[in-house]
């Protein structure tokens, strides 16, 4: 799940048998980690850019802890020490986040962390078919200033229309914009993995860019602060990683001050988002009572069948 280059995620498979898909004749997990031909670059990356120290992309770390549901890396210079500690949620497709930066110096150190995330599209992928009408379209995302961005390869680099197999939410060109920034994700029309920061807000700059052809990169900034010598910095990241489950993404929670983050909007309703939502309720608890999807979805249109009664017969 994890590699110690940048003590980042290298895969995370769904076990659930409802999420598979057909690879080489046959059914596999989804695996929600899209990199180049296996090779990263990997979401979770984390770096300091600007600041007086350097820590590589694929800096090699090393395993300090394994326990059951944790694991920590660390790696260390001359002049800094970076600890990630990962916990897993045993209940819910989520994983905690520590990050700790340790001065090991006699001097004040200026630093910025920015953390990473990517997503990458196969030659093919995002093209529509007659047996495929609504591809995983790779994109990243990001939630500042009230605003939700959500872009493609093909869409930063301004080529195409706002409205894809993903949605109409997809805006064109470079993202970056400094702000209450809540959330940085990436994913497709089915599936995410989102940062959320925990600790209380700051001023962040959210970025979505691409790189090359078909991989494109999800930042969120930190400001520029100093370090004293033998001072630690603490930050902490709620990462959802797994289906756009409404219910799961409604869960996810910022620091008190900003409890509602709004990870639900990197699902795309479009105009109908008023009704898409007690609708996906209502076959939801279908479900809970019959446990069964099809006939959920068989339940929910006689509801809207007896609704729309009047008005259709009137017509």
């Amino acid at each position: 799940m994890l590699t110690d280059r940048g003590a980042a995620m290298r895969s995370w498979k769904l076990k659930d048998p409802r999420y598979q898909q057909a690879e080489n004749g046959k059914l596999e997990p989804v695996d929600l980690v899209a990199s180049a031909e296996g090779k990263g670059l990997w979401p979770l990356t984390t770096v300091f850019p600007d600041s007086d120290f350097k820590l590589p992309e694929d800096a090699r770390f090393t395993l300090k802890k394994k326990e059951r549901d944790s694991v920590t890396y660390a790696w260390k210079s001359d002049k800094v020490e970076v600890t990630k500690k990962f916990t897993l949620d045993k209940d819910r497709s989520i994983i905690w986040l520590n990050l700790k930066l340790r001065n090991l110096t006699e001097m004040p150190l200026d630093h910025r962390l920015e953390v990473r995330l990517f997503n990458h599209e196969a030659p093919g992928q995002g093209k529509p078919s007659f047996t495929n009408p609504y591809p995983r379209i790779p994109m990243v995302l990001c939630h500042v200033n009230g605003q939700t961005h959500m872009r493609s390869a093909t869409a930063v680099k301004g080529e195409g229309s706002g409205c894809t197999a993903g949605g109409c939410g997809m805006g064109q060109g470079i993202v970056n914009e400094t702000g209450e920034a809540h959330w940085i994700g990436a994913g497709d029309r089915y599936f995410l993995t989102a940062v959320v920061p925990t600790d209380e807000p700051v001023q962040r700059r959210c970025e979505l860019n691409v790189l090359g052809d078909s991989m494109v990169k999800a930042s969120l900034m930190y400001p520029q602060k100093k370090l004293s010598p033998g001072a630690e910095q603490k930050w902490n990241f709620t990462i959802f990683v797994g289906p756009k489950n409404l219910a799961a993404l409604d869960a996810i929670k910022g620091p008190p001050a900003v409890e509602d983050v709004k990870l639900h909007e990197s699902l795309e309703f479009g105009w109908f988002a008023v009704i898409c939502r007690p609708m996906l309720w209502l076959m939801g608890w279908f479900h809970g009572v019959v446990g069964n999807w099809g006939l959920s979805i068989i339940l929910l249109t006689l509801v809207v069948k007896l609704l729309t009664f009047y008005w259709t017969h009137k017509s």
